[in-house]
C-alpha cells in the first residue's frame, strides 16, 4: 500500500515492493504473480477489515440511521488512518479489474443503505421519500467528502463528516 500510495500503479514494481517490505525479489512472486495481484490484495483487505468492522456495527444497533452513519464514518475513518489509501483509491479506480470489484463493493454498500433507509421509512423512523435517491445522496457525502480529501491540503474528513450528518439526518427525519 505504501509503495502505490507514494509512486502511483505505473511506477511501483515488484521490486519496490520487495524492497519496503524487507523481502527478496523471489518472495514476493512466491505469494503473488504480479503488481496487479499486489494491488488487487490491497483491495481484499480493505474488504475485508471494512466488512468486520460493519458486521460489529449492526450487531451493536438496530437503529437504521445510525447504522448508516456509523457504517460511512469507519469507512472514512479507515481511509483517513492511511494516508497513502487516498491515491491507491486513485489507482483502483484506474485499473480495469479492481475498478470492477470496486464496483460490486458500491453495487453492495448501496443495496445495504437502500435497505436500512427502506427499514427505517418502515418503522417510522425515516420520512416517506424515494429511497434510490436517498442512497445516492448520501453516497455522494461520501464519495464527495473522498474527493475534497484529496485535493484540499489540511481537509479533516471526519470533521466535515460530522458537520455534515446532522444536515443529512434533517433532511430524512420523519415529520
Amino acid at each position: 500500500m505504501a509503495c502505490f500510495g507514494r509512486a502511483g500503479y505505473q511506477a511501483t514494481t515488484i521490486d519496490r515492493i520487495a524492497a519496503e517490505a524487507g523481502l527478496s525479489k523471489g518472495s514476493v512472486y512466491r505469494f503473488f504473480a504480479s503488481k496487479d495481484d499486489v494491488l488487487l490484495a490491497i483491495l481484499d483487505l480493505y474488504e475485508q477489515e471494512l466488512n468486520a468492522k460493519l458486521t460489529a456495527i449492526f450487531a451493536a444497533t438496530n437503529d437504521p440511521l445510525d447504522r448508516i452513519r456509523r457504517s460511512l464514518r469507519i469507512a472514512l475513518a479507515y481511509i483517513s488512518d492511511r494516508s497513502e489509501l487516498d491515491r491507491v483509491w486513485s489507482e483502483f479506480q484506474q485499473h480495469p479489474e479492481a475498478r470492477d470489484r470496486i464496483a460490486d463493493v458500491y453495487g453492495a454498500t448501496r443495496q445495504t443503505i437502500e435497505g436500512q433507509i427502506q427499514a427505517g421509512i418502515d418503522a417510522g423512523l425515516l420520512a416517506d421519500q424515494p429511497v434510490q435517491a436517498t442512497a445516492d445522496m448520501i453516497m455522494a457525502l461520501h464519495d464527495g467528502l473522498l474527493v475534497l480529501g484529496q485535493v484540499e491540503p489540511g481537509f479533516d474528513l471526519l470533521k466535515r463528516f460530522d458537520a455534515a450528518w446532522p444536515v443529512i439526518e434533517r433532511a430524512l427525519a420523519h415529520r
